[in-house]
């Protein structure tokens, strides 16, 4: 397979199978957790019910009056290229595309509500004026990606729950991070089919960095992307904090590069759906680099808590049951997206009470309220094998002395609190 891929990809007209094949298992994943998480079926038949006027979609009224529709009679080499894309990728739902007077090279995609109203895709005009026709065709399929894959219609979903970003609470919003941006990862599958070069995938991405047309510079792609993989290596080997909504770039043209090399790409050809094994293999590999990636500072302390503490807990008896593994495993994938990495690796250096050690002290110094539910969590650890181990109560007692500067009432008292709460007896 070479890095030019031109043959016709036979996605059947509305086969949810094969889109889902192309997308990132990661990404259905993450995103069917908080559909269901956030009600997703419910909260949409809620809005559909709470329209004011029926069947008016008040963004459309928005674009036209205050946008450029992208129409055949206007515009017909821009109608032209996005209807040959909504084509390729055999999408037939009605979708109106737009240019917004914005420098910023950027676009964004609207899902209809209704089932008679049509979808919106709108392009800034920065974006037009520096991406030639090949790479705007790898734009208009990323985004009408995520309209296939109906993240478009999670991330509306999401932004009703919660309309104020700061409002969501920590742990989902570590799940909405990583899903987002796997859900850009999807995305650019989706362009790539639309556009199956990637000479032009990977200028759409240098345009989109660099804020400027290939034609400005000698741009060079193949050393573009061994530059890349330089800075990919960087990063991988960094605690590099991203806050953005999408993946570093470097991460999308390798991900991309090796979607373009992949079999699934050939199978789709033939209009087969087989899962691709070593293609998943490799992005996994890939996003493992990158399990470091959060949000923020105390984000990465809590996940190296939470693996240092409960390993210590666990092992207090030598012995950690499988409950106890999962509790500890449960709790760490509210950060990240490799659990068991993450508590291997902190295993394995050999520097866990180290570890455990720096990072309560980061927690309590920036967030000393967290103190109890840092403390909350080993207790439940404690008490998740349905025993209360005399060993692991002294313990208890002994870190939240030390650590946490409780007295040993307060100790007691939280322990009998969540005896109360949750524990269950081993009946047999």
């Amino acid at each position: 397979m070479g890095l030019l891929f031109n043959k016709e990809i036979k996605i059947l007209l509305g086969d949810i199978v094969k889109y889902n094949a192309i997308r990132l298992k990661l990404e259905k994943q993450f995103g069917d957790e908080l559909s269901s998480l956030l009600q997703g079926q419910i909260i949409t038949k809620i809005l559909k019910m709470a329209q004011i006027e029926d069947n008016e979609n008040i963004y459309k009224k928005i674009f036209d009056g205050h946008h450029f529709k992208i129409s055949k009679e206007l515009s017909p080499r821009l109608y032209n290229l996005c209807q040959s894309v909504l084509k390729k990728l055999q999408f037939s739902e009605e979708t109106d595309f737009y240019i917004s007077n914005q420098p910023e090279i950027n676009a964004v995609s609207i899902p209809r509500l209704e089932e008679d109203q049509k979808h919106i895709i709108a392009f800034n005009s920065g974006l037009i004026e520096k991406l030639d026709d090949a790479e705007l065709k790898f734009v208009i399929g990323h985004e009408i990606g995520h309209l296939i894959s109906k993240n478009a219609d999670i991330w509306r979903i999401i932004r009703v729950v919660f309309p104020d970003p700061n409002s969501i609470p920590f742990i989902i919003k570590n799940k909405i991070n990583f899903w987002q941006r796997l859900s850009e990862l999807s995305a650019d599958r989706f362009g790539f089919i639309a556009s199956p070069n990637l000479e032009k995938v990977v200028s759409s991405f240098f345009v989109l960095a660099a804020g400027i047309s290939i034609d400005r510079i000698k741009f060079n792609y193949e050393e573009y992307l061994k530059q890349n993989a330089i800075i990919l290596e960087k990063f991988a080997n960094s605690s590099f904090l991203n806050s953005s909504t999408h993946p570093i770039n470097p991460l999308r043209l390798e991900a991309m590069k090796i979607f373009s090399e992949s079999n699934l790409l050939e199978r789709l050809s033939f209009g087969q759906d087989e899962p691709d094994e070593k293609l998943e293999a490799k992005i996994q590999n890939v996003l493992g680099n990158f399990v470091m990636l959060s949000d923020s500072e105390l984000a990465r302390h809590r996940m190296y808590y939470v693996a240092s503490a409960g390993f210590i807990l666990a092992n207090v008896d030598e012995n950690i049951s499988e409950k106890e593994y999962s509790e500890i495993i449960n709790t760490l994938a509210n950060y990240t997206l490799f659990p068991q990495d993450i508590l291997k690796d902190v295993v394995d250096s050999g520097k866990v009470i180290e570890i455990f050690e720096n990072s309560t002290k980061e927690l309590l110094t920036r967030s000393p309220s967290e103190r109890y539910g840092m403390f909350n969590f080993l207790i439940q650890l404690a008490l998740s094998d349905n025993e209360i181990l005399n060993i692991e109560i002294e313990l208890l007692f002994k870190i939240g002395r030390e650590y946490f500067s409780f007295n040993e009432k307060e100790i007691a008292q939280l322990i009998a609190e969540s005896i109360h709460k949750i524990f269950i007896p081993k009946l047999f």
